[in-house]
């Protein structure tokens, strides 16, 4: 497989995603873009972080069970809300973990604990905006950025 030429014009920064194709094999490759489906929001994000679980992955030792390659790093993040949204332009934390919502855990809402969850982040979040769901998207209060903002 051979990775695109990101210094190709048609190739912007918004089009790119930090992948891990396998344990080992980190690229910056062209992804598609997202659409927002029904009761989802689509963040920009602009402060995203790295973590242990992101080496973990990048390494291979997460159990093959709970990960599927080629993926995109970034599952902790904040973010512009764009696009067609009563919450468009406001900063928000968004919740990293989907809980089912309706095991035990859930119901007695503890969804950080929920026994069959998904991760917002699986396909990740670095580069361009992400799809979240609104009911995990957190305003914060906190001023957006007015300088520009430097991408890779």
């Amino acid at each position: 497989m051979t990775a695109p030429d990101m210094t190709k014009p048609d190739i912007t920064a918004a089009d790119r995603g930090l992948m891990v194709v396998t344990p080992g094999d980190v690229r910056l490759q062209k992804r598609a873009p997202v659409v927002p489906a029904d009761g989802e929001l689509l963040v920009e994000p602009d402060l995203v972080g790295l973590c242990g679980t992101d080496l973990e992955i990048i390494d291979g030792l997460i159990d093959p069970a709970y990960i599927r390659y080629p993926l995109a790093l970034g599952h902790e993040w904040t973010g512009l809300v764009v696009g067609d949204s009563p919450l468009a332009g406001h900063r928000v934390a968004v919740e990293g973990i989907i809980g089912c919502g309706h095991c035990a855990r859930c119901s007695a809402g503890q969804t950080n604990l929920c026994e069959t969850y998904d991760e917002i982040g699986s396909p990740g979040t670095e580069l361009r905006p992400a799809r979240s769901p609104s009911r995990l998207a957190w305003r914060t209060g906190l001023i957006p950025r007015s300088r520009p903002r430097t991408r890779c």
